[in-house]
């Protein structure tokens, strides 16, 4: 009796090692799998930095998957945040119903991944818009940049400059480009310089191309002709 109680407990120790080594090798089979598949798509020069994190982070969890305690796979997940996407001198084509109106330059870009899923411009940008035959209507610069993708609303300020087709050049410290409505718009002061005169105020309401402007509260006007008498 004793001896078929041995043999009857060797006989469950060998299926439990057999069973971790199942599970050994279905982890390193995954694993490398994924990192040949991870080769394959460098070889095609397609990842960027922040989806190779990922992928990687992938293999990983993929690789304890086989593992049958469910604190372990919980504690790792826990452990993973989504990294910000950044990238050096970056060019964005910004298109409607496949026409392009804007393209935006930069010299550095960070996406925040979240629930208002931004891009931000810490390092200045240059916004140039375009009419529907490709002709440039007017240029953007400022020190900084936010743009919400949801929806479509882009924050520029510090030192915003804007100047149309005709010349007169826009100045403010804020200014707000709404994608879907085609608008810019600001609350702060603004300061408009055309051929004739300076006009300066609070708050602006303009269509994107800056071809057509209203300055909500006007404080002042220089009428420069008669400066130059």
């Amino acid at each position: 009796m004793l001896d078929q109680r041995d043999n009857y407990c060797k006989i469950w120790s060998i299926k439990l090692k057999l069973n971790e080594l199942v599970l050994k090798s279905c982890r390193l089979l995954v694993t490398y799998s994924f990192i040949a598949y991870i080769h394959y798509i460098m070889s095609l020069q397609y990842l960027k930095e922040g989806f190779v994190l990922s992928l990687i982070l992938f293999v990983t969890v993929f690789s304890f998957s086989c593992s049958t305690n469910p604190d372990e796979i919980k504690a790792l997940y826990s452990k993973l945040e989504m990294p910000d996407e950044q990238g050096r001198d970056v060019l964005i084509v910004y298109s409607k119903k496949g026409i392009i109106k804007a393209r935006l330059s930069a010299p550095l870009l960070i996406r925040h991944f979240g629930e208002d899923d931004l891009t931000e411009f810490p390092e200045g940008l240059h916004l140039i818009f375009y009419n529907e035959d490709g002709d440039i209507e007017n240029e953007l610069t400022s020190n900084y940049g936010l743009r919400n993708e949801k929806t479509e609303e882009m924050l520029a300020k510090d030192d915003v400059v804007v100047i149309n087709k005709k010349g007169e050049k826009l100045n403010t410290e804020e200014l707000i480009w709404n994608q879907k409505t085609s608008r810019i718009y600001s609350e702060k002061f603004v300061r408009i310089q055309t051929a004739d005169e300076i006009i300066y105020g609070d708050g602006l309401d303009a269509n994107e191309d800056f071809s057509e402007y209203t300055i909500l509260n006007i404080k002042g006007i220089i009428n420069l002709q008669d400066e130059s008498i």
